[in-house]
């Protein structure tokens, strides 16, 4: 159980386990299926990743919704995320000057445990309202 007592990196890892279950959902139809934001295989939710447009290595961005979208297991691993292909996607769908803003946030501090210990209760919930069959 994850508590105050836990390790930043016990949280970190809590956190982004239900952040990438939320939106794998969120970008999922009904049944469960996505399409990859770089190459638009659909892949069920299940075999999808959460992949980032600037590296999860830059704590600051790790949970930003703007740097996290839908991608097959072959982008986001094999063609380490195709960076160049998520921005385009990314600018398309957001626009340049919010993909300018993210690009700035990736040096910012690290998220406190304390925030994130915070996020783990709304992301839970986030993902009870998703109304998907796959998980009935």
């Amino acid at each position: 159980m994850i508590n105050a007592d836990s390790t930043k990196s016990e949280v970190d890892e809590a956190l982004w386990k239900l952040c990438s279950l939320f939106w794998r959902l969120f970008y999922s139809d009904e049944n469960g299926y996505g399409h990859c934001f770089t190459c638009g295989v659909r892949v069920h939710y299940k075999e999808a990743n959460l992949g980032h447009y600037i590296s999860r290595a830059y704590k600051a961005v790790k949970f930003h919704e703007d740097n996290l979208r839908f991608q097959c297991v072959k982008c986001n691993k094999w063609k380490n995320g195709e960076p160049v292909v998520f921005r385009e996607n990314l600018v398309d769908e957001i626009g340049e000057k919010r993909v300018l803003t993210l690009e700035k946030q990736k040096d910012d501090p690290y998220p406190t445990k304390e925030w994130m210990l915070a996020e783990i209760p709304k992301c839970k919930e986030k993902i009870k309202l998703i109304p998907l069959k796959a998980l009935q």
